[in-house]
């Protein structure tokens, strides 16, 4: 009998262990692909998976192979932050592959006089494609199960035009933020500063704000944000020079990891509500 007692102890003991020892699950991952000098994010939650961005022309195959590769079907949202074609190069190709439920673009966007040819394409395809289409603004938000996304600017429609009418969104999951910042610059952060404050602005994990450029990322903002992680999405040897210097200097100073699409590739991220997980990164 004490033998008997003695192995149950031992099984519930074990039992006990495995359960502590179990890793939480996975809600949401995200991958900043690797689509050169341009933006595309495509974030992956329980409810449907979400695009942000989709990077310039030349990469518009690309893209497409890239998020048929990690099984994408269709997508809950598509959101494009601004109009340059380094953002919504590949918007066309995305809005005629898969189904998309609703479309985000800002409200200045669709109001220009005058649109370049991957523009006229772009819109084109909005209308082809028969998608609810929101022009948003700050205080918009959407739940996807355990995943919210909360539209932080434009703020001021009349000052917020080209890169600084880009579309900011928070993701949150359970506790962990990430901060997405299209090609906001620096009147942008100063805005964002003066009307939230870093209590909503913190984030463990910040999309960089227009390639790494010193145009965007001011010293202020990134210590009102605080991330432990940066993403930056550029390609090798652009003409711009971005990520510039002292932009990577800020985040060193503030022992921010920062991981960026040229050097590593494709850079992974899993979040199980409590903090974001680096995954690593793939060559595509």
């Amino acid at each position: 009998m004490k033998r008997i007692v003695c192995v149950l102890l031992v099984l519930l003991m074990l039992l006990s262990l495995f359960c502590s020892c179990r890793e939480e699950p996975v809600l949401l991952e995200m991958h900043f692909l690797d689509v050169g000098q341009g933006d595309c994010v495509l974030l992956r939650c329980r409810a449907g998976d979400v695009l942000i961005d989709s990077g310039p022309v030349s990469e518009r195959d690309h893209v497409l192979f890239l998020l048929s590769e990690l099984g994408v079907e269709s997508l809950e949202l598509a959101v494009f932050t601004h109009f340059d074609e380094d953002h919504i190069g590949g918007g066309s190709a995305v809005l005629s592959a898969f189904p998309v439920k609703e479309i985000w673009i800002p409200e200045e966007s669709s109001e220009k006089d005058e649109k370049n040819e991957v523009e006229r394409d772009f819109l084109g395809a909005l209308e082809k494609s028969g998608t609810a289409v929101r022009h948003v603004s700050a205080g918009v938000c959407v739940t996807l199960g355990r995943v919210t996304l909360s539209v932080l600017a434009p703020l001021l429609l009349a000052e917020a035009e080209g890169n600084d009418g880009s579309i900011v969104v928070r993701v949150e999951c359970g506790d962990a933020r990430a901060l997405f910042m299209g090609d906001a610059e620096e009147a942008t952060e100063r805005r964002l500063l003066s009307h939230y404050g870093s209590s909503i602005l913190s984030a463990e994990l910040i999309k960089v704000g227009h390639h790494g450029s010193s145009t965007s990322s001011t010293k202020a903002f990134l210590g009102a944000v605080d991330s432990s992680y940066a993403v930056i999405s550029c390609a090798a040897g652009n003409d711009y020079g971005q990520p510039h210097g002292e932009v990577l200097a800020r985040f060193e100073a503030l022992s921010c990891e920062v991981l960026r699409t040229d050097l590593c590739g494709t850079v992974v991220f899993t979040c199980d509500g409590k903090a974001f997980t680096y995954e690593g990164s793939k060559e595509n």
